[in-house]
């Protein structure tokens, strides 16, 4: 047992340090990739967590902070060069990055100036990102606006995106907050789940609303809400028509299947006679007996109780014009059946097979309207399932 607890406990710390060794590359395996970025964090941890590590690492700190701080700024450069107003955020985003990155530094950076006598330059970008921060969210805010002019789903989305980027930059820019939530109705598609009768027949009405009733919260995403006929909602982007086109019952059926069995059995003793009928002797004198045999027998009684049903359809994707945009079949079969045995007679006649039958009982049948719900329930299901997974063609 201690040695098993041994092995394991050795087998934990291998692991261990395999995933310190591995998990936590040296800032040189990333700088060999070409990664400054995180050749930077790295070193400034390890520069952190002990200090001595800075003979070590500071050229390559120093190295790759250079590197990939005139990568910064030299596409801030191209940027800005292009004067577009869309560029102001990435701008600001890359701006962000190097005030990140300065500040990790200045963590090992003594004064704010060396690290073990490695120079790492900082610059004051205070002013830039304040500057590019405003004209993102300016840039942000008319483009939002500009997309809500036009009365589509798809820039109304669009809209609702850039004032969520516009709102994690300023929490209470404007009236930012009022349009992102404008937005965001004026993007949700609405769709109304009904279901439709075309049989010969009149379907009772707990069998229909049941198709639908159920908690349309489970189908909804982001963009789109689902319905049912007691919402008060009154236009439509899209439907779901649950159609019932056939619902057959078939009459209750009684299968009855007699049968005999019959077995010789041992009944006690006899007495054996001779030619004159007398009870024959041995030679002792003693009366002679020999087993004594009888056929007995079973009337058997075998009964099954069937009632069957059909009920078929199809699931409709439409758009608000009536245009078909997808529609799925279905056929659910229903059956009742229920077997029992009985018998009459002597049960030591009874085979193995038939003594394992017999038992049970007569069970009424199930009503049509108790099929009929059974049924919905099924189709309500399966439905449901349906839509879930082909939601995103009402979107």
């Amino acid at each position: 047992m201690a040695f098993s607890f041994f092995c394991t406990m050795k087998h934990f710390f291998i692991l261990l340090a395999a995933f310190l060794l591995f998990g936590c590359a040296s800032p040189r395996k990333h700088f060999k990739r070409g990664d400054y970025e995180k050749t930077v964090y790295v070193a400034v941890k390890k520069i952190r967590a002990k200090p001595k590590r800075a003979d070590r690492y500071g050229g390559l700190l120093q190295q790759a902070y250079t590197i990939q701080t005139d990568r910064w700024f030299s596409r801030i450069a191209v940027l800005e060069q292009e004067r577009r107003p869309e560029n102001a955020l990435p701008i600001y985003r890359l701006y962000q990055n190097i005030d990140k990155m300065q500040r990790e530094v200045l963590t090992v950076s003594g004064l704010g100036t060396r690290t073990n006598g490695i120079p790492l330059p900082t610059q004051d970008i205070s002013s830039q990102l304040a500057r590019y921060k405003s004209e993102a969210a300016q840039y942000l805010y008319e483009e939002a606006q500009l997309l809500l002019q036009e009365n589509t789903k798809s820039n109304a989305r669009l809209a609702h995106t850039k004032l969520s980027e516009l709102l994690r930059l300023f929490p209470d820019y404007h009236n930012a907050k009022t349009l992102q939530i404008e937005a965001f109705e004026r993007g949700q598609n609405h769709v109304l789940v009904v279901a439709n009768n075309l049989t010969d027949y009149i379907l009772p009405n707990a069998f229909m609303h049941n198709l639908t009733y159920y908690n349309p919260d489970g189908l909804n995403s982001r963009w789109t809400n689902f319905h049912t006929a007691e919402s008060q909602r009154e236009v439509f982007d899209y439907y779901v028509d649950i159609v019932i086109q056939v619902a057959n019952i078939s009459p209750e059926q009684i299968y009855e299947v007699r049968s005999a069995e019959s077995r010789t059995v041992r009944d006690g003793w006899r007495y054996v006679l001779d030619g004159r009928g007398n009870v024959l002797k041995d030679s002792l004198g003693n009366d002679v007996r020999e087993p004594n045999y009888i056929e007995i027998y079973a009337d058997i009684l075998a009964v099954e109780q069937t009632k069957a049903g059909i009920v078929m359809g199809e699931v409709v994707f439409s758009n608000a014009e009536g245009k078909l945009i997808q529609r799925w079949p279905f056929r659910e079969e229903l059956l009742f059946k229920n077997f029992f045995t009985n018998f009459t007679g002597d049960d030591r006649a009874l085979s193995r097979e038939t003594r394992e039958r017999v038992g049970g009982s007569f069970v009424p049948f199930p009503t049509n309207l108790e099929m009929i719900m059974d049924a919905s329930e099924v189709i309500k299901r399966r439905s449901h399932g349906l839509i879930r997974r082909n939601a995103h063609l009402l979107e």
